[in-house]
């Protein structure tokens, strides 16, 4: 009776789980509906679940974040998150490409085994945020579990990851050619490097030694 009250309670403790929404401001087919009609193409021509919201964020990045609806990862809310950076920084085609290598990806999660393991990194690390910040008895188990695992799971699926990225690459070729498709990938990754080791360090000492 004791082993099943336990474990009724961790149930119920998963269930009540809410994990936070991905950082960004969120936007609403209102405010861009071109960028929502682009996106829901996509959707409907990789046959990927739905984007169920759109975020925008200060940082050089473009990827979906499944965030669980409570503590089973079973289902799952998807939010792309765009950096304004990156629509800045490059064509409006290599955008598209770059939002269909994603939502490609996206797909595949449901069929294949490696994909899942992929977005399981996450919801692990959403987890284990979540508990970080809550500190109390009730969740030090939770908290203790989530610290160890996420990082744990992180180390073992780094084979995996790797050999996603090429299957990522393959879905742009659902919308383009190989030339498009290395030229996209080039751009995002030359500019991104030039960001990270060039222009932000640059700007923060000119901020820190000219303040005025």
């Amino acid at each position: 009776l004791g082993l099943s009250l336990f474990c009724a309670g961790l149930t119920w403790a998963l269930l009540r789980v809410r994990v936070a929404d991905p950082p960004g401001k969120g936007i609403d087919e209102s405010t861009d509906r071109l960028l929502f009609e682009r996106v829901n193409e996509l959707v409907e021509t990789c046959k990927a679940p739905t984007i169920h919201s759109i975020r925008l964020t200060t940082r050089y990045e473009l990827e979906i974040v499944r965030t669980p609806s409570n503590g089973f990862p079973s289902r799952f809310t998807n939010t792309l998150i765009i950096g304004v950076p990156v629509m800045l920084a490059i064509s409006p085609l290599h955008f598209k490409l770059l939002l269909a290598r994603h939502v490609g990806h996206l797909a595949k999660s449901r069929s294949s085994y490696r994909h899942r393991l992929i977005y399981l990194r996450r919801v692990w690390s959403l987890y284990d945020d979540h508990y970080t910040s809550e500190w109390s008895a009730r969740t030090l188990l939770f908290r203790l579990f989530f610290s160890w695992y996420a990082d744990f799971f992180e180390i073992t699926t780094r084979a995996a990851v790797r050999l996603d990225q090429f299957e990522k690459d393959r879905y742009m070729l659902n919308v383009t050619n190989a030339q498009n498709a290395c030229d996209a990938i080039a751009v995002f990754a030359v500019k991104k490097n030039f960001l990270d080791k060039e222009f932000w360090p640059t700007l923060n000492r000119m901020a820190f030694t000219h303040p005025k």
